[in-house]
């Protein structure tokens, strides 16, 4: 521990932090304004009084004197509106209205003073700089504009897609489950897997900054994007929404025309029974410029039947409240927090092609959210920020009644790929998370260059993990054209585990001349997992160094040139270790069916044990394992064009390390040739393939399942992006991308595979590394390999009538790479499924699909709007496999293989009605 202490007071010297103490961090909720005071001649002006104003400003007025230097700084405002005045005796006045600040940027505005005897002032308005120059970073703000305009889905956690490069969730070459999403700085996800786990409101969100690209030492435990949400405050002015919407199910239409006719016939297009959700929300002040509130409720019912089901609807309905208080208790200190409470309640959870009616699964899921926050400017260089934050909740997956956990026992087919007799799990997960953070930040001037700004930081972290999950009469059958022919016996499991994590962290914003600044900082975590029995088993402590510059090239803040490094490590997830707690996991077995009336757990007449895995003492963890990182490359240039509207222009590079997976070093696999069966999985027929070596196993009961990091694991990510950014102004708003890409490696970026998960085919317990079969042609594109994503998003306010306001969603993905795989039948462990093709070898159809959203707006009684909406997507009834949600192809050959498994929504329209005021 000394030597690690050690290292890190290195690390903090090697990059100049000399100044205050620790203190306690965590993800950035406020902006920097800053700027240089200056007369006619361009000498700097100290002395200067600047004084800003916003109704979303609590505790009034604020105001800074210009330093020795000439500049002002304003180091811990909220988003919004601004209004800057600057006074100086002998000077006229200026004044600047209409100042955009976007959330945790700093945003530089100089300001030119002339000399006046008189009492005269210079009003300069709606010019907002959009560049940041002092970060390296290459951020996406998703306004309130952008939010509340576009037709979306409305489903919170998916605004991260509408970022440059990210698609289904899964950003810049990382899994579906490497993201943080974050509620005013609280991660929100799963602490066992990564996914989302809290869904608030679309409504109750101002805007959002997605951080990932040469992202600094605040955030971390990701390596997908770190995605921020910031919730909607009260302010000195009441204002409310109440919205309404529904989808009519006779306004859906049907896009399985493009399916061979023999597919079709089975195929039933998406049909809704009832899509409806409402919105009320209100904030103002308590007490004028002391105390706001903002509050919100939201109900939720939605019955559909996704595109080629054949059963019954899958229903949810999810009412939701919350409550958030904003509170100067004195000049300096503000105090602000958020609770949330929701039921998340669904049945047919699962419904699918392949799952009927009969293996779906109910879900009623509740939870609370939390949030408090303290920040402290000490003086005009020192602001400190304290927060303790996190959620409770759990969610059981149950059988649909009146099938149960007893049974009867699930069935799967490997011909016909369909699910059958009952759910193929059952299980309840339970979650609480809590972590405390801070933030330190410290100017210091005229030391070491012309400026710096320090930020020391502590976080910590403990959730609880209770994972249950077992196979519905304790047994799994795989069937073979209707008839059992390997059974899987287990019991189930429960596992207990508690994740704990301690970071630290240290970020300079060095100011080296006034066009060139430095952005070095480093971070520190240590992770430790623990079980009941066994106490700690999980011990990681990464380092993570970053270093960017940000090169203003003209001096004017329009024109930026970034240069970054950074290295992003996974968060501590309790798949990388819960597995060590034992002492309530069962025995899996393995057994052949030899005849009908099936197995029991003594197994009977009927089976012969095949396999048998005991859990005790055949789990361990490499007492050297590594964290999952991934080293990131960026550099690009971004130009103010016009007045807010940006272009840039920039190259990523990043490559994912050091996986975290498990291997078995106990079981013997013998190659062996096996003919590929061809696409309809049966030998014998003419489609039949060449013969392949797969592998037999030779020493059943033997297995002892290693965590550990794998030497060959490994993904590339390559991209080159062109991204165009309008903010709302002159009646118009845009943002729109280009991005070549290209992601490949023996590690796929589906759910799970960042964390020893992402089932058969992942990182899991008999995944690619466990199992030599699972490993066969896994190199390849991954499943999300994207080469061309083109988004336009983007709203016209036509002026026409009163005023309207049209929106559109355009975007297009390249389809996702596949390849096909087959059972592989006869081997003494029961059969495998093995990759006859990579991935790659194969393409789905591109997504081209274009939203719309047309919008009447009437104002009345003064400050009051209503809107009338209808929203239309997939305005051209594109039909085509939905590559951007999870694998969306049945690829096993068999009699469904080539069929989709996720078909892309049809054209439908969307009626609403909201009034804002």
């Amino acid at each position: 521990m000394k030597l690690r202490i050690a290292s890190v007071l290195v690390a903090l010297a090697a990059v100049g932090m000399v100044g205050p103490p620790l203190a306690w961090a965590q993800a950035r909720q406020t902006s920097t304004l800053t700027g240089t005071v200056t007369d006619s001649t361009g000498a700097v002006l100290p002395g200067v009084t600047v004084t800003i104003t916003s109704p979303n400003l609590i505790g009034g007025a604020q105001t800074a004197v210009t330093d020795s230097e000439g500049i002002y700084r304003f180091p811990a405002i909220s988003p919004g509106t601004y209004e800057l005045t600057a006074e100086l005796a002998s000077f006229r006045t200026v004044r600047r209205e209409g100042l955009r600040i976007a959330v945790g940027n700093t945003i530089t505005v100089d300001i030119p003073m002339d000399v006046s005897t008189l009492s005269e002032s210079v009003t300069v308005t709606g010019e907002s700089p959009v560049v940041d120059v002092k970060s390296s970073a290459a951020n996406t703000q998703l306004d309130s504009e952008i939010l509340q305009n576009l037709p979306t889905a409305r489903f919170q956690p998916d605004v991260i897609n509408l970022t440059p490069g990210v698609t289904g969730s899964v950003a810049f070459g990382g899994s579906q489950s490497s993201n943080a999403l974050l509620m005013d700085g609280v991660d929100v996800s799963d602490p066992e897997g990564g996914s989302p786990w809290s869904f608030f409101n679309y409504n109750w969100i101002q805007e959002v900054q997605v951080v990932s690209l040469g992202a600094n030492a605040e955030y971390g435990e990701f390596t997908g994007v770190a995605a921020n949400s910031i919730i909607k405050s009260g302010s000195n002015n009441f204002s409310g929404l109440f919205e309404y919407w529904r989808v009519p199910g006779s306004w859906l239409s049907d896009n399985t025309q493009s399916l061979p006719e023999d597919i079709r016939a089975d195929f039933e297009p998406a049909e809704i029974n009832t899509n409806w959700d409402s919105t009320m929300q209100l904030g103002g002040p308590i007490l004028r410029d002391k105390l706001w509130f903002f509050t919100g409720f939201q109900y939720l019912k939605e019955i559909t039947r996704p595109a080629g089901f054949t059963g019954g609807f899958e229903t949810e309905r999810s009412p939701r409240f919350l409550t958030k208080i904003n509170w100067a208790p004195a000049a300096s200190v503000r105090v602000e927090g958020f609770f949330e409470a929701d039921k998340f309640d669904v049945t047919g959870r699962g419904a699918s092609p392949t799952r009927p009616p009969e293996t779906t699964v109910i879900e009623p899921s509740p939870e609370v959210n939390w949030n408090g926050r303290v920040t402290w400017t000490i003086n005009s260089k020192t602001l400190f920020d304290l927060r303790n934050g996190g959620y409770d909740g759990y969610f059981p997956l149950e059988p649909t009644p009146p099938l149960t956990r007893e049974g009867p026992a699930p069935h799967f087919d490997s011909l016909t790929g369909e699910y059958s007799v009952n759910a193929p799990y059952y299980g309840r997960f339970d979650r609480t998370r809590n972590v405390m953070a801070a933030t330190l930040t410290r100017y210091a001037d005229n030391f070491a260059g012309k400026s710096h700004e320090f930020k020391f930081g502590f976080e910590f972290e403990r959730s609880k993990i209770r994972n249950e999950s077992g196979y519905p009469g304790d047994r799994y059958y795989y069937d073979y054209g209707g008839e059992p022919y390997v059974a899987y016996l287990w019991e189930g499991y429960v596992t207990d585990a508690v994740s704990k994590r301690a970071s630290v962290y240290a970020q300079d914003t060095w100011t080296v001349t006034d066009r060139l600044t430095l952005n070095p900082g480093v971070r520190l975590n240590l992770n430790r997992g623990s079980v009941p029995a066994l106490g700690n088993v999980f011990s990681t402590s990464p380092l993570a160094p970053r270093i960017g510059l940000a090169w203003d090239v003209a001096g004017d803040h329009k024109t930026v040139v970034r240069a970054h490094y950074g290295r992003y490590y996974d968060a501590l997830l309790g798949q990388m270790y819960e597995f060590m707690d034992t002492s309530q996991q069962h025995p899996n077995i393995t057994a052949a069916v030899l005849a009908a009336g099936g197995c029991a757990n003594g197994l009977g007449p009927n089976c012969v044990e095949l396999d048998r895995f005991e859990p005790e003492n055949n789990f361990g963890i490499d007492p050297d394992i590594k964290h999952s990182f991934v080293d990131q490359y960026l550099i690009g240039v971004e130009r103010e064009l016009f007045t807010d509207f940006s272009l840039q222009l920039q190259y990523i590079r990043r490559n994912f390390e050091d996986f975290v997976a498990f291997v078995d070093t106990g079981s013997i696999y013998q190659p062996v040739q096996r003919q590929d069966p061809g696409p309809d999985n049966r030998l014998g027929t003419p489609d039949d393939g060449e013969f392949l070596t797969v592998f037999n196993l030779t020493n059943p009961g033997n297995a002892f399942r290693l965590l550990t990091n794998p030497e060959d694991a490994f993904r590339r990510y390559n991209a080159f992006q062109v991204v165009g950014r309008k903010r709302f102004s002159n009646n118009w708003q845009t943002n729109a991308s280009y991005t070549w890409s290209r992601t490949r490696g023996n590690v796929n970026s589906e759910l799970g595979n960042n964390a020893a998960g992402g089932g058969a085919e992942g990182l899991g317990q008999t995944g690619i590394f466990a199992n030599p079969n699972e490993g066969i042609n896994q190199v390849g594109r991954t499943t999300f390999d994207f080469t061309h994503q083109v988004k336009l998003e983007g709203t016209y306010r036509v002026p026409w009538l009163g005023g309207f306001n049209l929106s559109g969603v355009y975007r297009y993905t390249t389809g996702s790479p596949w390849g096909r795989r087959a059972t592989i039948r006869g081997l003494d462990q029961g059969q495998a499924t093995v990759r006859i093709e990579p991935r790659g070898t194969r393409r789905l159809d591109a997504i081209n699909n274009v939203d719309l959203r047309l919008e009447k707006t009437i104002p009345f009684g003064g400050h009051y709007t209503a809107g009338f909406y209808i929203d239309m997507f997939n305005v051209n009834n594109q039909g085509v496999h939905n590559s951007e949600i999870e694998r969306a192809i049945l690829d096993v050959s068999g009699t469904t293989f080539g069929e989709p498994r996720r078909w892309i929504a049809p054209r439908s329209y969307r009626a609403g009605f909201r009034i804002t005021f």
